[in-house]
């Protein structure tokens, strides 16, 4: 069962964020109908929400802080294998608040960008010095785009219903030798095997600031979809890697849509790259979801299952709704994993954020 009142918290919490930090939303309510309201002595723009009569100010760093991210990028292209501290010579805190002016940046780049009706979905779990942080990601299938990411981490006293602890049974790893269906079956029986469906072992996660919690996979999951939703993206295609309770968050959030066969549902495992030719089908795990198993040019095999909604077209290929986009994200920030490894939480969820501007700069420059 979904901790309603964790979820309530993180909801309420990047509506705030994202509410501060772009002026998009009320961060009080989340209503979108705002209207500009003056300015602050400081000169920055004042809001004023339509609905509840809230008035928020965007937040603003200082410009010290900004200034200071131009270098704290050239530490990260070049002397990332030192401590940021000992090459700029600043202290710990002047270093935080260059993280903080990344991340914001990064929050107002991701929110402002262009609606996608198609949306691909994985998970990345990301090193941290403290051990991993389970991360939603979710790319535009027309741009290639990140549209958002969620980290499980979260700086609040979540409810104990909402907490994440590692599980003394880990799911089994999965052999190298197996793709297409072979492979769902493997990962259906995994979700079998498990004491709960939605409970997901990533192993051990420890921050050494208190301020944070790790919340369930499973609500990290529904905040993500909820937040896709109200940014207005993945309105028509959802195309998600192949765990079970994504499903059920995708399909909870978007769930007018849903009913109304508006939005389609696919699984995916494997990375289908070059011409296309379908090899057989099956029925699949608890729910008997039909798969569909292809084998492209290279040999390789991917397979694919469609959850809920409308078949493709007939020019359209599987591999155009493929989750090759989300992933090339995720080869996009392998070289810079050492560095995460080595951060503390905060500074790691600042930087993988940043990555996802500089990864979108780079598919705007290759368009």
């Amino acid at each position: 069962m979904l901790d309603n009142d964790s979820f309530n918290m993180m909801v309420d919490y990047w509506q705030e964020v994202i509410g501060n930090t772009t002026g998009r939303w009320c961060p009080r309510c989340g209503n979108d109908q705002n209207k500009r309201f003056g300015f602050t002595k400081t000169q920055a723009q004042r809001f004023r929400c339509k609905h509840c009569g809230v008035t928020f100010t965007k937040k603003a760093l200082s410009q010290q802080a900004t200034d200071r991210c131009a270098e704290l990028l050239l530490w990260l292209e070049s002397h990332r294998e030192k401590k940021p501290e000992t090459v700029l010579g600043l202290s710990a805190t002047q270093i935080d608040r260059c993280f903080d002016a990344l991340q914001q940046e990064a929050i107002s780049h991701l929110v402002l960008q262009p609606v996608e009706e198609r949306v691909a979905t994985i998970t990345y779990r990301m090193p941290f010095k403290g051990g991993w942080c389970w991360i939603m990601i979710s790319c535009g299938l027309g741009s290639g785009r990140v549209l958002w990411l969620t980290p499980m981490c979260i700086p609040l006293c979540l409810p104990e219903a909402g907490r994440y602890s590692a599980l003394t049974m880990a799911d089994r790893d999965i052999p190298s030798d197996i793709s297409g269906i072979d492979l769902a079956v493997f990962k259906e029986n995994q979700f079998i095997l498990r004491s709960q469906f939605d409970r997901l072992n990533i192993g051990e996660c420890h921050s050494a600031s208190k301020r944070y919690t790790f919340a369930l996979p499973v609500l990290t999951a529904h905040t993500h979809f909820n937040l896709l939703y109200k940014l207005g993206h993945g309105q028509s295609l959802h195309s998600l890697e192949h765990e079970v309770f994504l499903r059920g968050a995708c399909i909870t959030q978007f769930s007018d849509a849903v009913k109304n066969r508006n939005t389609a549902l696919y699984y995916f495992v494997g990375r289908p790259k070059g011409q296309e030719k379908l090899k057989r089908t099956q029925r699949v795990g608890w729910w008997k979801n039909l798969w569909r198993e292809y084998c492209t040019e290279d040999g390789k095999k991917f397979a694919v299952s469609l959850l809920c909604g409308k078949e493709l077209s007939s020019q359209e290929q599987v591999q155009d709704i493929s989750l090759q986009v989300a992933q090339d994200f995720v080869d996009f920030i392998k070289p810079y994993q050492s560095v995460l490894g080595k951060m503390v939480l905060h500074r790691a969820v600042c930087l993988l954020s940043f990555l996802a501007v500089r990864f979108n700069e780079m598919r705007q420059g290759g368009k």
